[in-house]
């Protein structure tokens, strides 16, 4: 049967994914050197690895495969792993736990911690995906020797260290817009555009117009004084009446520039100068560059700990 299972994508924006698992009994790989030591016996077993994993249901051999920080990962938490990711390289799954333990323990320090609800629900959704029930998901589980306590102490762990690392990421990665204009630049096409507000006076009103620029320059006082309505508008080089538009592209922001058609005057403010980039997505792109920034963070964080941190493997 299939199990699927989520996890977070840590090259990602900490998205929950759905991937999928088998469950079957699971093998170590055969160039897996099968023998093992533990914190309180220097001599090795004679039972293979593989044998553990096929030992009586609901049973488990719980050795110490490694260490966190003093804190055990267990032969149990070893099989759980390898089941849950679906792999049969024990070496593997034991790295990726733990860095499981290692993101877990660094959460939980910083008081992160997952919700028993959200636990729960996990849960019937990994039932559900499965069609089955929780309890027949359990009995599943219980023919590969794991027990429900087990797998939630396991996925209590496996949920903070992904899902809650990424909403963790998200809160400590920081875009600044200068990032967000580069942005712009490398993959946009700028455009220069200008923000102005036109009114057209027909010259019939000249002289009207002409005493009311000696008392404002407000082209809404002016339009509302001749009954006309000023327009906002965005325009590119180009876009305008040629002897207007040589006017507008001239001038700085906040100047008032003038211009005569065969029946009208034209009246040009220049409101703002600005770059406009077209064929963008911006949001896209935003989210590009948050995905990059919080799988950088990741790795450093990630490194970080592994450095500080002492780790004791004992699987061979």
């Amino acid at each position: 049967m299939k199990f699927y299972k989520s996890k977070i994508l840590t090259s990602a924006i900490s998205i929950l994914t759905l991937i999928n698992i088998t469950f079957a009994d699971a093998k170590t790989d055969k160039n897996v050197d099968k023998s093992h030591k533990t914190i309180n016996q220097q001599s090795t077993t004679n039972n293979s690895f593989e044998e553990l994993l096929h030992s009586t249901p609901g049973v488990l051999v719980n050795r110490v495969v490694a260490s966190v920080n003093g804190e055990p990962i267990l032969e149990s938490d070893l099989k759980i792993a390898m089941v849950y990711f679906g792999t049969k390289d024990a070496k593997l799954a034991l790295k990726r736990l733990i860095d499981i333990y290692l993101i877990y323990q660094y959460l939980s320090e910083h008081h992160m911690a997952t919700p028993e609800s959200f636990l729960d629900q996990t849960i019937k959704d990994l039932a559900s995906q499965n069609n089955l029930t929780v309890e027949q998901l359990y009995e599943e589980l219980r023919k590969q020797g794991i027990s429900p306590k087990e797998f939630r102490d396991f996925l209590r762990k496996e949920i903070l260290a992904t899902a809650g690392f990424g909403e963790y990421l998200r809160k400590a990665v920081q875009i600044p817009p200068s990032d967000i204009e580069l942005l712009k630049l490398k993959y946009g096409k700028p455009k220069i555009e200008r923000d102005i507000e036109l009114l057209i006076v027909p010259k019939k009103d000249k002289d009207k117009l002409s005493k009311l620029l000696n008392n404002t320059t407000s082209l809404k006082t002016i339009a509302s004084k001749l009954n006309l309505t000023p327009q906002e508008l965005e325009v590119a080089k180009g876009d305008l009446k040629k002897n207007l538009d040589e006017q507008v592209w001239k001038v700085s922001k906040g100047d008032i520039v003038f211009a005569e058609g065969e029946n009208s005057i034209y009246i040009a403010k220049v409101k703002n100068i600005k770059l406009v980039y077209k064929n963008i997505d911006l949001d896209k792109l935003k989210k590009k560059l948050l995905e990059e920034k919080m799988k950088k963070k990741y790795n450093e964080i990630l490194h970080k700990l592994k450095k500080e941190s002492y780790i004791k493997v004992y699987l061979k």
